[in-house]
């Protein structure tokens, strides 16, 4: 295991390897919801890039109990991934009905990719807060991408040498 990192609202975990593949864990049931393969090389990082929805009820709540809110999700889980092979992918979650005793099935699609950077990506982090993710690379680079609009890819905002290698 290369990467792990949990969704917003704890119900989810991402795992990545390197065997290239991206797997989606449930939680609670410690079930394997889906197997993303679209890397082809060693998968470095893999962070949720998702807006967790706080309402004035949960703060109101969770100040009367004396804790902090429970963390809820705004919109459909989004994973960013990437791999030692250049690539950074962008995935949503989606919810398909089928004739499955189960009921709904979860899988999760490629929205974005970038399929060759400059130099792999060993590094990704999020802010929710201004909605931006950045990334190391190894070439010891950081990037940061607004991340406003994940339905639409990330867009470039900033590189900058962060770290020197002699």
């Amino acid at each position: 295991i290369t990467t792990l990192a949990f969704s917003s609202d704890n119900m989810r975990l991402v795992s990545g390897a390197h065997d290239a593949k991206v797997i989606i864990w449930d939680v609670s049931s410690a079930t394997r919801l889906d197997e993303l393969t679209d890397h082809t090389t060693t998968v470095t990082a893999a962070i949720w890039v998702e807006v967790a929805a706080e309402s004035r009820a949960d703060k109101s709540a969770a100040a009367a109990r004396g804790g902090a809110p429970k963390a809820r999700r705004k919109g459909p889980r989004t994973l960013l991934s990437a791999s030692l092979d250049s690539s950074l992918i962008l995935w949503q979650e989606k919810l398909r009905t089928g004739a499955s005793s189960r009921g709904a099935e979860t899988k999760y699609e490629s929205i974005w990719s970038k399929d060759w950077m400059p130099s792999p990506i060993l590094a990704l982090a999020f802010n929710a807060e201004i909605r931006v993710v950045a990334a190391g690379h190894a070439d010891g680079e950081i990037e940061l991408w607004d991340a406003r609009a994940p339905a639409l890819g990330l867009i470039d905002m900033l590189v900058f040498p962060a770290h020197k290698f002699t």
